[in-house]
């Protein structure tokens, strides 16, 4: 098995015969520029800040995934069942999502006598 070539022994030939990047030259090296995110920004393009920053436009967190009243949960159910829910939810109550639904059915349980 030593005299075997790897599978990937192409590749790293490959890799070995490709031009190395000349590190000496200054124009070659590239300068991260710090990205901020200012909480009052409404602009949609992004704009140079002061110091030569770039400030990204940034939103209200208001979804549900960064709400500390929720928390995900992953459940195994039958694809038929999600289907025809997600039909009925579509034509009955368009807009609703399927985790308000879930939430729904979770709470009417939690409410009958244990």
């Amino acid at each position: 098995m030593a005299n075997e070539k790897s599978k990937y022994g192409g590749l790293l030939a490959l890799r070995d015969d490709a031009p190395k990047p000349d590190s000496e030259k200054p124009a070659d090296k590239v300068q991260a520029t710090p990205v901020t995110t200012d909480k009052l920004a409404t602009k949609s393009k992004p704009e140079r800040a002061r110091g030569g920053e770039l400030s990204l436009p940034t939103r209200q967190r208001t979804g549900k995934r960064s709400s500390a009243d929720y928390r995900q949960k992953s459940v195994l159910l039958r694809v038929a069942s999600i289907d025809a829910a997600e039909s009925r939810l579509k034509r009955k109550h368009p807009g609703t999502d399927f985790s308000d639904l879930m939430q729904a059915l979770l709470e009417k349980w939690l409410d009958e006598p244990s």
